[in-house]
């Protein structure tokens, strides 16, 4: 969008992955058990990197 995110938006957006973090990470695992794979907490990692790094913009 070219524009720099104000801090109403990273909060909401922080709060968003906040949120949904568990049921992404069950998500994910549930597709893997599905598809075959072992379940793996890579997801939970990938939000929580996520969660962290929008800590730094607030």
């Amino acid at each position: 969008m070219k524009k720099e995110p104000d801090r109403t938006f990273l909060d909401w957006q922080l709060t968003q992955y906040r949120k949904y973090h568990a049921r992404s990470v069950r998500y994910q695992e549930l597709m893997a058990i599905l598809q075959g794979e072992a379940a793996s907490n890579q997801a939970g990692r990938q939000w929580s990197w996520i969660a962290e790094a929008m800590k730094q913009k607030l």
